[in-house]
């Protein structure tokens, strides 16, 4: 087994959570999201997940966040250490930014990553 096929399911939860994830920022602004708290529940699950999968990523194969630049499994595990134990001191605003910029190309490289042989 290699290190991608160890992998293989944290990254398909990237995609999948990603996903998720984009369906709910979708159509909005960083104004309405920071005045909607039901979105802000959802985004920030969706980033815990994605940030725990990025986590088992590095665990399983700490190779492939070099292979791909601006693939950042290190700052996406670190946004789910603050969602889970600094709750109290989560910026929405970063959220949101970490959500519409970040995120997708985070889901990118995971998709290049889970398709090659």
């Amino acid at each position: 087994m290699t290190e991608k096929d160890d992998s293989r399911p944290y990254l398909r939860d990237i995609l999948t959570w990603g996903g998720r994830l984009a369906a709910h920022v979708a159509g909005s602004t960083q104004d309405a999201f920071l005045r909607d708290d039901q979105k802000q529940d959802a985004v920030l699950y969706c980033l815990t997940v994605i940030g725990e999968a990025s986590g088992q990523v590095l665990k399983r194969s700490p190779g492939l966040s070099a292979q791909a630049a601006g693939f950042d499994l290190k700052q996406a595990h670190r946004m789910r250490n603050v969602a889970a134990h600094g709750y109290s001191s989560v910026d929405y605003g970063t959220v949101w930014e970490t959500a519409v910029r970040d995120v997708p190309r985070l889901v990118e490289h995971a998709r290049r990553l889970h398709l090659d042989d």
